[in-house]
Parts: structure tokens; C-alpha cells; sequence
């Protein structure tokens, strides 16, 4: 791995070139830099880049239906569901913010409980579906345009979207003027220190580059979240949602041509998505013959793997420390 003379922006080090990822989307290559100080990688975007441009219509799939078939689309539902359930546990209530919501099937659920409920998202037509529920939603990427006063909410998540901001640094410090004292935030993002990444390596279906601009480890959380007056409560490293599939994928990665083959079938446009079309059909019945033995092994190494901290998703909860903004 060389230097580059690119230099990290929080302690003016060296990147090294790290890995170089393939956008099955937009069919180009970038690079992801790592800074070996602060351990945590980032993607070499130019300057004036549009991200927007790297967000096609098939990126989002069908607005009503998802971007996966029938089965996988309920099966996502039903999980996110299911994080709910954290949120009443973690005996927070009021006042909420999901970060980057999609769909806000969470938000739904907790508006019908009588919370108050923001969301902020891209994509224009799950804001207005949102909004019509009478939910606070923004298209923004930026937390700025969040017009509410400091020490506003109860709770904040973020699922897998920290990953995709350019301006991580000031948002995290806005997350944390909104927060109310001892506030909750929960968010997840890969783990590019997991084993599903290490084997994976350049094809590792989480790093998705340009949309993800940084590649975080937990030792950079750590830091970074202490830094910025948040105190970790948890870091876990098993995701039911990324977890599995990430790992399926880097398993079949080692020994298929056409790359993450199972995500692309599960697709609804797999064919936006195929690199190798001559291969495809070869490798998908290799893939089905081997389906039976691959993909149970795959979801119990993922589990295993991740009570050794080397799952492929960071989750983590932090509380605002209690001190004055």
C-alpha cells in the first residue's frame, strides 16, 4: 500500500491507497484511502463532484414496492420493525429524528404512538408520501436546514447513512447541539474492519463507493464519538438486515467471476448491475447449486464472527454527555 499525498482532515497524516471499488452503477472506479493514524478510510471523490449523479432511479427501486423482490422487501420491513422495539427499550419517547429514513418505516410506526417525528432523506417521493402522514421530512444532506431549537430531541438514529455524508464532522456536532442532555443516538455503518471486508477486499459489497464517502472501524468511532462529547454505551458488530448478506456475498466472491451475485439477484434490475452478462447464467447455478450449504454457513459465521467484533456492521449507541451546549 503506497502513500498518497492526499492527507487526513482530522490528524493532517498521509492516506495510504487502501482498496479500489468498482461502481456497478455509474461503471466506474475509485479509490479508498486509509488513514492508518485515525484508522478509517475515505473515498478520493474530485473536488466538484455531483453525488447526486451517483444516485440513479434504480439506486431507490420501485418507490412502492422497494428495490427487492417480494420475499426480501417483507423480510427488511418486518427487521425494521423490530428496531422499534430498541427504541422502547431504551425507554426514550417524545421527540425523534431518523437520519437519512427511506422509506421512514420506523417513523411511521412511532408517530402512530404519538411521538414527535423529523426525518431527513434524499429520495423526493418518500418525503412527500411522508409528509401526507403529517411527518416532519427534509431532503437535505445537511442537518443545518433542520430548523429546531438546541436540546430539542429525545432520540436520533441513523441506519447506514453516516457512511454517505460528506460533512460528517459538522453533523455530528449539530446531532449533538439537537440532542436533549443524556440523549440517545443509535446508528449503524459497515465495518471495514470486519472479516467479510478483509476476504472481500475490493469487491466487499459495503463499500460502494462514491456513495460511501467514509469507511469506518470502531477504534476510529471511539475516538471520534469522544471527541465530539458523546459517551458509548455499546458497540456491537451483528446486523440481521447487512450482516448476513455481506458475508454470503464475500464467500461466494472468493470463487464466482461476477461479483456480490446473490445482492444482483435479489435485485430487481439485476441486469444494471451485471459486469460479466456471458458469465451470468454460468455463476447463478453455481450459486443455486451451492445455496443450501453457503448461505446457512455464511449467516452463522457472520454470528459468530461478530462476538469477536468482526462483523460487518458497527452498531453503536452513544448518549450525549451532560454538559452544556
Amino acid at each position: 500500500m503506497k502513500v498518497t499525498s492526499y492527507k487526513c482532515q482530522f490528524c493532517n497524516n498521509y492516506f495510504i491507497n487502501y482498496r479500489t471499488n468498482f461502481d456497478d452503477f455509474s461503471k466506474k472506479k475509485f479509490e479508498v484511502l486509509f488513514c492508518n493514524f485515525c484508522e478509517y478510510g475515505k473515498t478520493l471523490l474530485k473536488k466538484n463532484i455531483n453525488l447526486k449523479s451517483y444516485y440513479p432511479k434504480q439506486y431507490y427501486g420501485n418507490n412502492n414496492s422497494g428495490r427487492f423482490n417480494f420475499l426480501i422487501e417483507h423480510i427488511s420491513i418486518y427487521l425494521r420493525k423490530l428496531r422499534v422495539k430498541l427504541f422502547y427499550k431504551q425507554q426514550i419517547k417524545k421527540k425523534y429524528l431518523d437520519i437519512g429514513c427511506g422509506r421512514g418505516i420506523e417513523a411511521q410506526i412511532l408517530k402512530k404512538k404519538n411521538w414527535t417525528v423529523y426525518c431527513t432523506e434524499l429520495n423526493n417521493n418518500y418525503i412527500n408520501k411522508l409528509k401526507k402522514k403529517n411527518i416532519h421530512a427534509y431532503k437535505s444532506y445537511d442537518l443545518e436546514k433542520l430548523k429546531v431549537k438546541n436540546n430539542y430531541f429525545d432520540f436520533i438514529t441513523s441506519w447506514h447513512n453516516l457512511e454517505h455524508q460528506i460533512n460528517i464532522n459538522k453533523n455530528i456536532d449539530i446531532v449533538h447541539k439537537i440532542l436533549k442532555k443524556n440523549g440517545t443516538f443509535i446508528f449503524e455503518v459497515p465495518n471495514i474492519k470486519s472479516f467479510q471486508s478483509i476476504i472481500s477486499n475490493d469487491n466487499w459489497i459495503h463499500l460502494e463507493a462514491p456513495r460511501h464517502v467514509y469507511h469506518f472501524t470502531s477504534q476510529f468511532l471511539k475516538n471520534f464519538l469522544k471527541k465530539k462529547k458523546f459517551k458509548i454505551v455499546s458497540i456491537e458488530t451483528f446486523s440481521l438486515e447487512y450482516g448476513p448478506i455481506g458475508m454470503i456475498c464475500s464467500i461466494y466472491n472468493i470463487f464466482l467471476k461476477e461479483k456480490n451475485l446473490l445482492f444482483k439477484i435479489l435485485y430487481k434490475n439485476p441486469k444494471l448491475k451485471i459486469k460479466y452478462p456471458k458469465l451470468f447464467y454460468i455463476n447463478a447455478i453455481i450459486l443455486l447449486i451451492t445455496s443450501i450449504f453457503i448461505i446457512p454457513f455464511g449467516f452463522c459465521l457472520e454470528f459468530v464472527l461478530s462476538k469477536f467484533y468482526l462483523g460487518g456492521v458497527l452498531r453503536v449507541i452513544a448518549k450525549k454527555n451532560n454538559t452544556n451546549t
